[in-house]
């Protein structure tokens, strides 16, 4: 299966999705809620988020070259 910058930003919306739903709020704070409770999780496992967040963002730019660049509001 193959998967592009649509399909991996529409996971993340759906993700995003069920935690708003716990955290009633609007999709921006729920991101920015999620994100913290990541470094929470990463504190738990011993992990360093930033290392993990600096990976995350190489491999963000590899797929935008990949795929052709961002994908675009018209396309969700």
């Amino acid at each position: 299966m193959t998967v592009n910058n649509y399909d991996r930003a529409d996971f993340a919306r759906r993700t995003l999705e069920a935690y708003r739903r716990i955290v009633r709020g609007d999709m921006e704070t729920a991101l920015g809620d999620l994100l913290g409770d990541l470094r929470h999780y990463c504190d738990l496992q011993g992990l360093d988020f930033a290392k993990v967040n600096k990976r995350a963002h190489h491999m963000y730019l590899t797929e935008l070259e990949e795929d052709g660049g961002p994908c675009q509001p018209e396309e969700y």
